[in-house]
């Protein structure tokens, strides 16, 4: 019994947030109640009972024949049924995370402005932060939390199995402990090698840390899979320190000025590919004439003025993305999963001219 009052719950308040977010206004037809039980992914009965207090509350109307209307909008109920009390959205990041201008901020921003707008709470804490994070999960109330993919060697939580919160993770890995939103790597790195193709460099190298992690993998495997429709193969995957040393990059570019050979240079992020095209500059090379350079993703808000053609992902997308993870219990409780495909972002000053 208690489930079933739960799940009503569960399912009074997904109808609720339904009112609230579509664009119908009081008077217009409602879904119907077998339309909502499929949407909803529960028995008619369930919808049934999640329905009646609505009605009793004057938000929703049957008309014989006719199906469910809305009668009024109910902007204030989730305060009067939750005994005085509004939902909280938790947000949980990591040190590193929200340096200026990051895409995590853009994240943050965003979700911030969707919880005002249900009215909801919003709380920013440590995810290293022990304590907040145990009572959030205890937060029978809570609407979710959400925190950024955790960098590799942080040491990650486990999440009570008594705990109902919804708990979601994204960023640019992929995840498995609960229910997420990531970008389509493998994707990314077939479209970046098609599209170096199709401007003529059939040699192509990869430049990744020297122990790459799953989203470096998932591009390297996309682009050999695109190279191998062509029966060609990924050059060479050249390693760069995380301090930012580069001496096999140095000696690949000191090949290519002494040889004259044409190749591109796929490299994990914006900055990267910016500290290559200096140090090109020195040794004379020219790009795109000698050196073509792209990129995945931009991480700060100045590599997305550069001039160099990259993958990237919209941000917005990835918010709307976490909050339909939120807005249904039921992908959350399944651990869904969700993939954005990257974009590109085309420069002229870095491929276009050859």
């Amino acid at each position: 019994m208690r489930q079933t009052t739960t799940l009503t719950n569960e399912v009074r308040e997904r109808i609720v947030e339904m009112i609230l977010d579509s664009a119908r206004n009081p008077g217009e037809r409602f879904l119907s109640l077998r339309h909502l039980a499929k949407k909803m992914e529960c028995s008619l009965m369930t919808v049934v009972q999640a329905v009646k207090p609505l009605m009793a509350e004057g938000i929703l109307e049957a008309r014989p024949k006719s199906g469910l209307f809305i009668a009024r909008r109910p902007e204030h109920y989730r305060t009067i049924n939750s005994g005085g009390h509004v939902r909280t959205l938790y947000y949980f990041y990591y040190s590193s995370a929200l340096f200026l201008d990051s895409y995590h901020c853009d994240i943050l921003h965003y979700l911030n402005h969707q919880a005002r707008r249900k009215q909801w709470n919003f709380q920013v804490s440590d995810l290293a932060d022990p304590d907040s994070l145990s009572r959030a999960l205890c937060d029978s109330s809570a609407a979710g939390i959400v925190f950024p993919a955790a960098p590799r060697g942080f040491k990650t939580f486990e999440m009570p199995h008594h705990s109902s919160v919804p708990l979601i993770s994204y960023g640019i890995d992929a995840f498995s402990s609960c229910a997420g939103v990531c970008v389509d790597n493998f994707q990314a790195g077939m479209d970046l090698a098609a599209y170096l193709l199709n401007h003529s460099y059939r040699k192509q190298i990869f430049i990744t840390t020297r122990t790459p992690g799953w989203s470096e993998q998932m591009r390297i495997a996309g682009i050999q899979e695109e190279l191998a429709k062509h029966s060609l193969a990924l050059h060479a995957i050249l390693p760069w320190s995380i301090n930012g040393e580069m001496e096999a990059v140095t000696s690949f570019l000191k090949h290519i000025r002494n040889t004259g050979e044409r190749a591109a240079l796929l490299v994990n992020n914006c900055s990267m590919a910016m500290e290559i095209i200096a140090a090109a500059g020195c040794m004379g090379l020219r790009i795109p004439e000698d050196l073509g350079i792209v990129s995945f993703i931009t991480r700060q808000a100045e590599e997305r003025s550069s001039s160099i053609t990259r993958m990237d992902f919209s941000r917005e997308e990835m918010g709307k993305a976490v909050m339909t993870l939120l807005t249904h219990p039921e992908l959350t409780r399944n651990k869904v999963l969700l993939s954005l495909r990257l974009k590109l972002i085309r420069k002229n000053s870095i491929l276009e001219r050859h």
